[in-house]
């Protein structure tokens, strides 16, 4: 996954990415692209840092959010022809 190869980011956006911070908070308006920014930065560091999904927190506020982020998620992880990582996306301690 290249920096925005997949998914046509903003600056700010990929900044979000692609920081290099244990932790990042994601504060915008409606429709401003946080739930792809959320997704994009847990892939980067499932697939790339190769974190486990059980030592990723990815929070929001809404169970529609929610729900949308997991799909998004699983669909790449099996893009990606890793089953091992869908078996473990909801096993968050």
């Amino acid at each position: 996954m290249d920096k925005n190869t997949e998914i046509k980011l903003t600056q700010n956006q990929s900044n979000a990415v692609h920081q290099d911070a244990d932790s990042l908070v994601v504060r915008a308006g409606a429709g401003s692209g946080k739930t792809t920014v959320l997704v994009q930065r847990y892939l980067r560091l499932a697939l790339q840092e190769n974190i486990p999904p059980q030592q990723i927190l990815a929070v929001t506020f809404t169970e529609k959010a929610a729900a949308e982020m997991i799909e998004r998620i699983a669909q790449k992880f099996e893009a990606a022809n890793r089953p091992d990582l869908i078996a473990n996306l909801n096993s968050a301690p």
